[in-house]
């Protein structure tokens, strides 16, 4: 478990334990930093991570974080995130790391020029010897020069945030069904007439620039999606 799991997890189980009050704000970030031993890096994405998960609201102008309303909606969905993160994490293996010019949709997600260069990183996330998730993540070259397979470690979200000293933002995901493409099939070891789920999802910094475009490949046999209808 990271760093920002684990001040996630505290945060929640202080909300849901009444220590925080529907209302109340939560000490600011460098109380928080003091009081886990962790980068105000940390603590952002601790809270974005809350935030997404519709326990606190942040706003904006240094006015602070405040906790939501406890709904049965938001504490199911929270209550499933921390679950998430105290399961044992699926291992990943890099599959393929290129840097080579970006296709328009990518460079177009990216804002970045179809003759600029962008990092192709795959990764594998393994349940035991069996690969059940699919990773491709393609960043600007521009603002991570000289990267190599070894810099990155295991997870690109980490070494953007790590390397850029800043948080990513939650952002939307778009949510597909469709049937596998050979080189998925061969790697996932599933037959023709599986399903995949593929998730598409762009990762922006606090100041709005995008720095992550990424596709996941779930096979059908581990693929849910938990969707929530709102009155509006």
């Amino acid at each position: 478990m990271t760093k920002y799991q684990e001040v996630e997890n505290a945060i929640r189980r202080s909300i849901f334990a009444g220590a925080y009050r529907e209302g109340a704000r939560l000490p600011n970030m460098d109380a928080l930093s003091l009081q886990y031993h962790v980068s105000n890096v940390t603590i952002r994405r601790a809270l974005n991570e809350l935030a997404a998960q519709g326990l606190i609201i942040k706003h904006r102008g240094g006015a602070g974080s405040y906790v939501k309303p406890i709904t049965t909606w938001n504490r199911e969905h929270a209550d499933e995130a921390g679950r998430e993160t105290r399961m044992l994490p699926l291992r990943r293996e890099l599959v393929r790391f290129e840097q080579h010019e970006p296709r328009a949709d990518v460079a177009a997600a990216l804002m970045v020029s179809v003759r600029s260069e962008v990092y192709e990183i795959c990764q594998a996330y393994c349940e035991d010897e069996d690969a059940v998730v699919l990773e491709t993540s393609q960043l600007p070259a521009r603002l991570f020069p000289g990267l190599t397979p070894e810099e990155l470690g295991s997870s690109v979200e980490a070494y953007v945030e790590q390397r850029l000293q800043a948080s990513l933002c939650p952002s939307e995901s778009i949510v597909r069904a469709r049937l596998a493409t050979a080189a998925e099939r061969q790697l996932l070891a599933i037959p023709a007439a599986v399903p995949v789920m593929e998730i598409e999802q762009v990762r922006y910094l606090a100041d709005g620039r995008p720095c992550i475009y990424a596709r996941r490949v779930l096979c059908g046999a581990h693929a849910a999606l938990h969707t929530v209808t709102r009155r509006a």
